[in-house]
């Protein structure tokens, strides 16, 4: 279906499109001006924490950092006490498992006397209470 207008119709859609564009113009400048005051508060805003806030919030970061670095060192310092206290107990295991094998050659070596002494006495022909 195709429509036709005449001039008279096609002169009153330009003055309504000509109508809108001055609209929308108009809004993008009222829009751009906006903008322009919102970025110059925010601007202002973040100037002047910079100026007041700002100097609080950086002497903070300062000190945590530096006790960050305080909480590092005595981690590092416990490490390394961790790492002689294990060391520590690694010989002190050792030490034990020395002792429980010289302690099982040594009920060998007096099983083995004393086998040797109720053999001898019983030559002898002596009782030895057990």
């Amino acid at each position: 279906m195709v429509v036709s207008m005449n001039d008279d119709q096609f002169s009153e859609l330009l003055k309504r499109i000509d109508g809108l564009d001055k609209r929308f113009a108009e809004q993008d400048v009222k829009m751009d001006k906006r903008f322009a005051e919102q970025d110059a508060g925010i601007s202002r805003q973040l100037r002047d924490f910079k100026a007041s806030e700002g100097d609080k919030y950086m002497k903070l970061f300062t000190y945590l950092r530096g006790e960050m670095a305080t909480v590092h060192a005595e981690l590092k310092a416990i490490d390394l006490k961790m790492d002689s206290v294990h060391a520590l107990g690694d010989v002190i295991a050792k030490e034990h498992e020395d002792e429980h094998v010289e302690r099982l050659a040594m009920n060998q070596q007096l099983d083995r006397h004393e086998r040797w002494h109720h053999q001898t006495a019983a030559r002898l022909g002596l009782q030895l209470d057990r």
